[in-house]
């Protein structure tokens, strides 16, 4: 044991007079009051390491500066937190969004429609403000603090905008002051830095709209601070397009019947106006991050199939006043809610990072960037999740071939083929336009073709034939969101009415007792020989038998008797093996799998001289060869 500790230490002592030389004794030396290495610092929350979890058929509701409002039938409204994931339910019918961690709810089919509306402040909890707007005929557009919303009183032919606040009981209106008493349409935007954007037009005399006006609304003092005209259409209702301000630029959609929707970007210090061509898209949102302007066409992953005629949805872009090439966000967004600090907060995803909530914000290198904050685990492009039939099918019964996808909305091409007959059943067909009542959608995201309808429509299924069947399809997704996916495999059919034994057979031996140890090959696999000619005085046929196997001993023509064998060897003997040879050969092939081996001729034996006719070889009839 001694000597095993002073090994020890010889080593350790010869390694570290190495090392001191490699790197020289500084290297080596500690100080005796080193502190240990800082730890790693500690997350500050949950977002900050890992997606948050996001339910798989949620949308999104709102935008916050500490989380975010999501909806689902099942639970209704759940507010998240960013900070450890936890959820709080808000029992409300509708609600709207403020750019802030203030959620407006209201009692009516829509918000535009309630009598009241409450303001819950998610961050600090406690109790909403509640402001009956019934009571004062006002209509509601828009939250904008903590205990203020902007709403309009309707009138003949107008609609003026107020703010409405309510401080503990009382409830004050005050008017804002810079936009006309006839102005119509009044939309307003989220309040962003004390400030909202109010848009409007104003008919005159001849029932006509001159222009579409854009005020710049301050809360503080309810008074427009700079207002912006043009002869463009504005349209800004967040379905079907959007308004937006930031601190240098004004961004509105403009769209026209039979003509591409376009945005047009106004400066605020100069008022000149750029209008950008967007796309084919029917309706598009987006908003202003900055100078640059975010637009999409809003759809679900699995909605707006158009059977591959109608184009390809358009992705959350961002686009740039002065840059030609846009910027892809989003690979498709359902819908883009603006948060605090400028920032955006969009529902939808991307072909390498899936489904889920993500951030749009301008990054270190001022250019837009989309970060995953929430996930629900979903692929965003179009994926195979395998087939729902077994690898064998008993074709008698009609069965039906079912392949599983990730969504339904994709067109496919499907190809099945017989691997021996090489017939073929070919069908293109959609499944999101058809789902209605489509015979090739059996539930959520499963296609299913029938063995019925592939004998319908093709010779192949018409005489199914048993056996390998080799299929292979392509789905193209209808939306353009991802690629193409493709799939093959393939399937042993079977038939109830024939066999086990003639399975995978194109002419089966009809079934039937036969004796032990015998097998008649098929006329169709063995081929006889027609008889040789003769020799001497008995002329014998062709003879087949199948290599490797043991030969039966096949149909005698004359039985004979036993007859007692030679007890030392010489002649006779010789001409009796001679004679049991011959017996051995068969006319008929034993083998219940023929067609499976390799079958060779056998010329026949013909019988040899006796050496010795001397000697008797008993009566004729026990001479002859069977």
């Amino acid at each position: 044991m001694n000597s095993a500790r002073a090994h020890r230490r010889r080593v350790s002592a010869a390694v570290t007079t190495v090392l001191a030389v490699t790197l020289g004794a500084g290297a080596l030396a500690v100080p005796a009051t080193a502190a240990p290495a800082p730890a790693p610092a500690p997350a500050t929350g949950v977002a900050a390491n890992a997606p948050l979890p996001f339910p798989k058929d949620a949308s999104l509701a709102a935008a916050g500066k500490t989380g975010f409002l999501s909806y689902t039938w099942q639970t209704g409204y759940e507010w998240t937190r960013y900070a450890d994931g936890a959820t709080t339910k808000l029992d409300a019918g509708v609600v709207d969004s403020t750019a802030s961690d203030v959620v407006v709810s209201g009692d009516g089919q829509d918000m535009r429609s309630s009598k009241v509306v409450k303001l819950h402040d998610m961050a600090a909890g406690g109790a909403p403000v509640a402001i009956d707007l019934g009571a004062l005929k006002l209509t509601y557009e828009k939250g904008v603090s903590r205990d203020t919303v902007l709403a309009t009183a309707m009138g003949a032919d107008r609609s003026q905008p107020r703010l409405v606040t309510r401080t503990g009981a009382a409830v004050t209106q005050r008017t804002i002051t810079g936009i006309p008493a006839a102005a119509r349409g009044v939309h307003s935007t989220a309040a962003r830095d004390g400030a909202v954007l109010v848009s409007y037009n104003v008919w005159n005399e001849e029932g006509s709209s001159p222009g579409y006006h854009l005020a710049l609304v301050d809360l503080a003092t309810a008074s427009v601070v700079s207002t912006h005209d043009t002869d463009s259409v504005v349209f800004p209702d967040e379905r079907w397009g959007f308004s937006a301000f930031s601190d240098t630029r004004l961004a509105w959609s403009e769209w026209k019947e039979d003509s591409p929707q376009h945005v047009v970007v106004a400066d605020r210090a100069t008022g000149e106006e750029t209008r950008m061509r967007l796309g084919e898209g029917e309706f598009l949102t987006g908003g202003l991050l900055g100078s640059w302007v975010m637009y999409a066409e809003p759809s679900t992953l699995e909605g707006n199939g158009r059977g591959g005629g109608g184009g390809t949805l358009v992705p959350l872009r961002a686009k740039s006043p002065i840059l030609d090439a846009p910027i892809t966000l989003l690979d498709y967004t359902q819908r883009i809610e603006p948060g605090p600090d400028g920032t955006f907060l969009a529902r939808g995803g991307t072909l390498d990072r899936g489904e889920g909530v993500y951030r749009i914000a301008l990054g270190a290198d001022g250019m837009p960037a989309a970060e995953l904050i929430a996930s629900t685990g979903e692929p965003t492009e179009l994926v195979h999740l395998g087939e729902r039939f077994p690898r064998t099918l008993d074709l008698d019964t009609n069965p039906a071939l079912k392949w599983q996808l990730s969504r339904n909305n994709a067109d496919i091409d499907l190809t099945i083929t017989h691997r021996r007959t090489g017939k073929t059943f070919t069908k293109s067909f959609g499944l999101y336009t058809e789902s209605a009542g489509s015979p090739y959608l059996c539930s959520d995201n499963v296609v299913c073709v029938s063995w019925s309808t592939i004998a319908a429509e093709s010779a192949m299924g018409d005489d199914a034939h048993i056996g390998t069947y080799d299929w292979s399809f392509k789905a193209t997704p209808q939306n353009g969101v991802g690629p193409a996916v493709e799939a093959n495999g393939s399937f042993d059919g079977v038939k109830t009415s024939a066999p086990p034994r003639h399975q995978g057979q194109r002419h089966p031996r009809p079934a039937g007792p036969r004796r032990p140890g015998r097998a008649v090959a098929d006329r169709h696999q063995v081929r006889h020989r027609e008889e040789e000619p003769r020799r001497g005085r008995r002329a014998h046929p062709g003879r087949w038998r199948l290599a490797g196997l043991r030969p039966d001993r096949g149909r005698r023509r004359h039985r004979r008797p036993r007859r007692r064998r030679l007890r030392r060897p010489g002649p006779g003997r010789r001409a009796l093996d001679v004679r049991r040879g011959r017996r051995r050969l068969q006319r008929d092939v034993p083998a219940p799998d023929a067609h499976r081996r390799r079958v060779e001729h056998v010329h026949p034996v013909h019988r040899r001289q006796r050496p010795d006719r001397r000697r008797p070889r008993g009566p004729r009839r026990h001479r002859q060869g069977g």
